[in-house]
């Protein structure tokens, strides 16, 4: 991810909408974990590293990020946080080191051909019975600008992360796609963006006239993580695709 998508990310990732609506969906699953011990592989700037302190009760946080400046904006939100500049392919932790393991939309950062590398990275570290939360951007033919402004090598389908999963030695909780209810939003402006009148990442406020909108859509994101809070539920398509797996 440049550097400005990070500046970007680190001055909205505590109040917009996106952000609060995917957290929401995250902690439904995740939320009844007592992990002593996490990893955020791929932390970013930061923000969850508290927050997975405070929701989970975890007595540490570690993060991890191979951008300088994506630790230096972790760093200004919390100067003591347990940070390492580090690749999620190359884990500098013990085996056996953690409770609880998260990567959000890292996984399509990274080149294709070092994902197994990284799953079996985050395995390795993790305790028996210790679990991985993962998310990813799905549907291939929704790459957009957005994608190619983030940086993003991959988006990956439901089918395919779980295989992915199984193939490192997890066994699959639970996974679903997750942003289910505005994806014909994301639909027509993925649209937009190939006819050439839109362009860009999605993750930006929205313009003055179309600010009422962001409440209504942080509304269907809590609903939709209502839903998914009921384990045995999933959802058939969305922009996202997100597991919990367990390392047996």
């Amino acid at each position: 991810m440049r550097d400005q998508d990070l500046e970007y990310t680190y001055e909205l990732e505590e109040d917009f909408w996106w952000f609060q609506g995917m957290r929401a969906v995250t902690l439904g699953w995740i939320g009844h974990l007592r992990p002593r011990l996490v990893l955020d592989a791929g932390c970013g700037t930061g923000f969850h590293l508290q927050w997975l302190r405070q929701k989970l009760g975890a007595s540490s946080v570690m993060g991890i990020d191979l951008s300088e400046t994506a630790l230096r904006f972790a760093r200004s939100r919390d100067a003591a946080a347990p940070l390492a500049r580090a690749s999620v392919a190359h884990l500098p932790f013990a085996g056996e080191s953690f409770d609880l393991v998260t990567s959000f939309d890292v996984i399509s950062q990274i080149p294709p051909q070092i994902v197994s590398a990284a799953l079996w990275e985050f395995g390795r570290v993790l305790r028996a019975g210790g679990y991985f939360f993962v998310r990813v951007p799905a549907a291939r033919w929704l790459y957009s600008s957005h994608d190619e402004e983030l940086q993003t090598y991959a988006r990956y389908s439901l089918p395919e992360l779980v295989k992915l999963l199984s193939a490192a030695g997890f066994t699959v909780v639970r996974s679903s796609y997750a942003n289910y209810f505005l994806f014909p939003v994301a639909l027509v402006r993925r649209i937009l963006k190939r006819l050439g009148l839109s362009s860009g990442s999605d993750v930006r406020p929205f313009p003055k006239p179309l600010l009422l909108l962001e409440p209504v859509f942080l509304w269907a994101l809590r609903q939709e993580a209502r839903l998914l809070a009921d384990g045995g539920r999933q959802f058939p398509f969305g922009l996202s695709a997100i597991a919990l797996a367990r390392k047996t």
